[in-house]
């Protein structure tokens, strides 16, 4: 065939007719695999979610002329303000924010596929963690978050609804509870960040100190019950209070108890000093110890063994006054008057003997006041310590108490005027607040793509069209003349006569799956 001949329609037809067999297969199988893809594509669906911007409310007037009514006018939504509130649906920042918050709630994880599971991943946990660890570098949810909004900014799509004032939020995937997941959280994280656009900074500001002072309030109040258990105390006031009239009471007590041991060590070593003078002297020396006799009445019920001593001290009197009658009777060595000096010798010896018992007992009972008196010195000690350690503690209870006071003061003061604030905010929110959900993402009823008659209907035409161009292609590549018109034309010489192809057809070559075989019956 002539590469520079120009085919005309009959040429098209005669080539196209002539390969007709071919181009039936080519079309044939075409038109399968057209129906096998319509089949066996992913369903992906289309999860839509729907903000109308409305028209702004302004009222007229100030003060009370609000409450008892004002004129009210609208602003009318304009494409500015449409495309103003597209642009910030569509801005990274929050789109960013809405899926960290879905991830960090586990709600939202990227699929990986094999390459990046045994090869990107593991490279990148091994390798590049290590090395960005050793930089000072640490890993971060910030990575995660940043994949998750690269893949959803690839199916994501915000766009005004054209002859309207609705944006329409469209996002495709073959999870619908995850689309929709996406969808309304994103609807969610703009309304707020249009609430806190709204919110003036004076409530800010009222909110922010109240948070303070509150968080003060607690830090006080959990450090005044820090101070109470680090030294067991849970009044200390009171506590203090109650110690001080224990030390007072114990004060006294002592105090007496001290008198006491003194006086009784005085009167013990009075007895000591006599019993000595005593036992020194002649047995016939007699003279009546003057402490027992004047102011005795003062330690009657302190001394051990006084009435004992009081009898002895009488039947001693007794006696002396029957040795002095002996005496002016008879002589110093007459019988009478040797038995009374032998009877009064042998009674001073027994009250010599009831005063070194006393003196006894008076020493052991001198010991166990000593020992009381001790105790009770320990005790005072220990009472104006604990006393000393409650002082301080109620001086650190009353300036945090001051503290406390100050700032529950201002806590309440800042609530009272955040909440003025909110208030008014929650009466003009309406009118400002010209944004609102017209629709969170519902359910799809059927997949958006593959739509499987638009793919079959596309598909033969695209079959038929690339069945016709392959036979026309194999036309041209084949250089045999079918036409005695084509050899005048090509080579200028006349045809003589036409001699029909006796030889027998060749056998068809049936169908097989077989590559090489397939190849062959679909050219034969």
């Amino acid at each position: 065939m002539n590469e520079s001949r120009v085919y005309s329609v009959r040429d098209l037809l005669i080539s196209m007719f002539a390969r007709i067999s071919l181009i039936r297969r080519v079309f044939i199988v075409m038109v399968v695999l057209t129906t096998g893809i319509a089949l066996f594509l992913p369903k992906v669906y289309t999860v839509t979610g729907n903000v109308i911007i409305l028209a702004t409310e302004i009222h007229q007037g100030e003060g009370p002329s609000l409450a008892k009514g004002s004129i009210t006018q609208y602003l009318p939504v304009t494409l500015k303000d449409i495309e103003t509130e597209a642009t910030i649906l569509r801005s990274v920042p929050l789109i960013q924010k809405a899926l960290g918050a879905l991830h960090s709630e586990g709600s939202l994880n990227i699929e990986y596929s094999w390459m990046d599971k045994w090869v990107k991943q593991p490279f990148k946990n091994y390798v590049v963690g290590p090395v960005r660890s050793l930089f000072g570098q640490a890993a971060s949810n910030e990575d995660e978050t940043a994949a998750l909004t690269k893949v959803v900014l690839d199916s994501l799509e915000i766009v005004p609804v054209p002859g309207s004032n609705v944006i329409g939020i469209h996002y495709e995937t073959d999870d619908i509870n995850q689309g929709q997941l996406i969808v309304n959280r994103l609807m969610d994280e703009y309304l707020a960040m249009r609430d806190r656009l709204i919110t003036g900074p004076t409530q800010r500001l009222f909110s922010q100190k109240k948070d303070l002072y509150k968080e003060r309030f607690e830090q006080l109040s959990n450090e005044k019950i820090e101070l109470f258990d680090q030294h067991e105390i849970h009044t200390p006031k009171e506590e203090l209070s109650l110690v001080l009239q224990t030390i007072n009471k114990e004060t006294n007590e002592y105090n007496q108890l001290a008198d006491r041991l003194l006086e009784l060590k005085k009167w013990q070593q009075y007895l000591e000093q006599n019993i000595a003078e005593m036992n020194s002297a002649n047995s016939s020396d007699f003279t009546i110890l003057s402490g027992l006799e004047v102011g005795v009445g003062n330690y009657e019920d302190q001394i051990p063994g006084y009435k004992e001593i009081q009898l002895q001290l009488e039947r001693i009197r007794t006696l002396q006054a029957e040795y002095d009658e002996a005496v002016l009777s008879f002589n110093q060595d007459s019988l009478p008057v040797v038995q009374a000096k032998e009877k009064i010798a042998l009674s001073k010896k027994r009250l010599v003997g009831l005063l070194e018992g006393s003196n006894r007992d008076q020493l052991q009972k001198m010991q166990v006041l000593q020992s009381v008196s001790d105790q009770k010195e320990k005790r005072l000690a220990d009472l104006r310590q604990r006393a000393s350690l409650l002082t301080e503690v109620a001086v650190q209870e009353t300036g945090i108490d001051t503290e406390l006071a100050v700032v529950n003061e201002a806590y309440y003061k800042y609530s009272q005027q955040y909440e003025e604030k909110h208030l008014d905010e929650l009466l003009h929110r309406d009118t400002l607040k010209n944004v609102k959900v017209l629709s969170y993402a519902p359910v799809p009823l059927e997949p958006s793509s593959p739509k499987k008659k638009i793919v079959l209907l596309v598909g033969m035409i695209s079959s038929a069209l690339f069945a016709i161009s392959i036979g026309f292609i194999c036309d041209i590549f084949d250089k045999r003349m079918y036409d005695p018109v084509r050899v005048n034309s090509t080579f200028g010489l006349p045809v003589i006569a036409i001699i029909d192809d006796r030889s027998p057809d060749k056998e068809k070559i049936p169908f097989s799956a077989h590559p090489a075989r397939f190849f062959k019956w679909l050219l034969q």
